[in-house]
């Protein structure tokens, strides 16, 4: 019996100096670059964590890590593409283990760059057309009430150019007291002193004081102007 237990602590002993002296010789076969070495204080690979780990050593396909419980032996193969970036050995990884390039995604973020570029394009040709279309319809505006004014046979001058001074000319061209402009800024009084200038102004150039309801509605009213400058008289 004790022989049987001698011969086999002396098969263990053999077992462990064959293993511990391929670790040995593998780590002195590996590929050391003293500048590259890598400590970490935890090191989590797969399911195993290391503490006080460093990367001693980088064979063809075997990363050599020491740490507080020995040394361990991992395979390149085995790492995913973020742990062998933390090791530094990405570029040893089998090409099957490096993920291509997503062309569809690739394609659809340049085409949403496109895309934004045009939109800001298209935003800033909009934006111009604006700035250009506002003076314009404005002078077409004031020209029409200019013609109003003259059909009923008054002249605007100037003031028919400027934003709410146009007002006094117009009433004047209605036949109306200039004073009651400053009654548009009173609530409820405002409409029924305009509902007022329009009848009176549609009378003042010839024209039936039904006009006056168009001349009310928003849209409507452009082209009751437009009709009440250019027609003819009745």
């Amino acid at each position: 019996m004790r022989s049987y237990l001698f011969y086999r602590f002396l098969l263990c002993l053999s077992l462990g100096i064959f293993v511990s002296t391929a670790a040995i010789d593998g780590l002195n076969a590996a590929e050391i670059k003293k500048g590259d070495i890598r400590s970490f204080e935890t090191l989590s690979l797969h399911d195993e964590t290391y503490t006080n780990a460093v990367v001693e050593g980088v064979s063809t396909n075997i990363v050599f890590i020491r740490h507080t419980r020995g040394i361990a032996m991992v395979k390149i193969k085995d790492l995913t593409l973020e742990e062998a970036k933390t090791l530094g050995v990405e570029a040893m990884l089998p090409a099957s283990a490096v993920p291509k390039p997503d062309s569809s995604k690739r394609l659809n973020e340049e085409w949403q760059k496109v895309m934004e570029l045009m939109t800001g394009f298209v935003g800033a040709g909009l934006g111009l057309a604006v700035l250009i279309a506002m003076p314009v319809f404005w002078i077409l505006w004031c020209y029409c009430l200019k013609r109003m004014c003259r059909k009923a046979g008054t002249e605007s001058g100037v003031l028919i150019w400027l934003p709410v001074l146009q007002l006094f000319p117009l009433h004047q061209a209605a036949h109306i007291s200039g004073f009651l402009v400053l009654l548009y800024f009173v609530p409820f009084i405002g409409g029924i002193v305009f509902i007022y200038w329009a009848l009176k102004m549609c009378e003042a150039v010839g024209k039936t004081k039904w006009l006056a309801l168009p001349l009310l509605l928003p849209g409507f009213n452009l082209l009751t102007v437009a009709y009440l400058a250019f027609s003819k008289e009745d």
